[in-house]
């Protein structure tokens, strides 16, 4: 038993045994309203909750941690994930423009194709990060950087013209797991041929005990799968996303 509880302190933390209180107050405290709004908040603090949540949006084809030496693409792309300012004003990319780059040069090397890294700038404070992720991870001279691109729309745009421009009939597009579903079918609507896309991550981690545990971190994983389904809905109404493209 002492295991157990040691256990649940771990994963969940200070916050997260603070939330488990006010859950239990909420669903024994009396009142059915009460009642209801503690089980719903129970479930969804649960992390299996978001990665049920998020398997809708993952459109991976191949896991990069298991990819066959050849794949259909003449341009390996990656899409940025946003850059941030230190206290000097210096530029940096954040963890998931990163990975997501990292990938893009092992496979732009391993398949011996273009890459092609697409940013631009996403606030006026801050600079544009294919420029960032070229100067911060001394990408390879030779790739292809747009910078004009300040949404997912506007990367499956230009990467579309450049595409046009070099005469490539397909792409690899690398981007994270949650976001793959928009972008590739951003990409299609501009008229690219998305062949395989790859998540800048291994593969699903299998579900374990800490998924059916509430806590913060459960419900902080809500925040980029909500931004993605919100993105999707925007794309189909502003004509972003044509709809057929999300189940191909």
């Amino acid at each position: 038993m002492l295991e157990a509880l040691n256990f649940i302190v771990d994963q969940v933390g200070l916050s997260g045994l603070l939330l488990n209180a006010a859950i239990l107050a909420l669903i024994f405290g009396g009142g059915a309203k009460r009642r209801v709004l503690g089980i719903a908040l129970l479930v969804v603090a649960m992390p299996l909750s978001s990665r049920i949540a998020a398997l809708p949006l993952d459109a991976t084809t191949v896991e990069f941690d298991a990819f066959p030496p050849s794949l259909r693409g003449d341009a390996v792309v990656v899409y940025g994930a946003g850059v941030f300012a230190d206290p000097t004003g210096g530029m940096w990319p954040t963890g998931a423009s990163t990975s997501r780059a990292a990938v893009g040069v092992a496979l732009s090397k391993s398949l011996n194709v273009p890459l092609v890294v697409s940013g631009g700038i996403v606030r006026p404070d801050l600079a544009a990060e294919a420029l960032v992720l070229a100067e911060v991870l001394r990408l390879p001279p030779e790739t292809v950087l747009e910078s004009k691109a300040g949404t997912t729309a506007e990367n499956a745009h230009y990467v579309a013209e450049i595409c046009d421009q070099r005469d490539w009939d397909s792409i690899i597009l690398v981007t994270s797991r949650e976001h793959t579903r928009r972008a590739v079918a951003a990409a299609r609507t501009a008229g690219t041929d998305v062949a395989e896309v790859i998540a800048a991550s291994g593969g699903p981690v299998p579900v374990g005990l800490a998924d059916f545990i509430p806590g913060a971190s459960g419900l902080s994983h809500w925040r980029p799968i909500i931004h993605e389904y919100v993105g999707i809905l925007w794309y189909i109404l502003s004509g972003g996303i044509d709809p057929g493209t999300l189940l191909q």
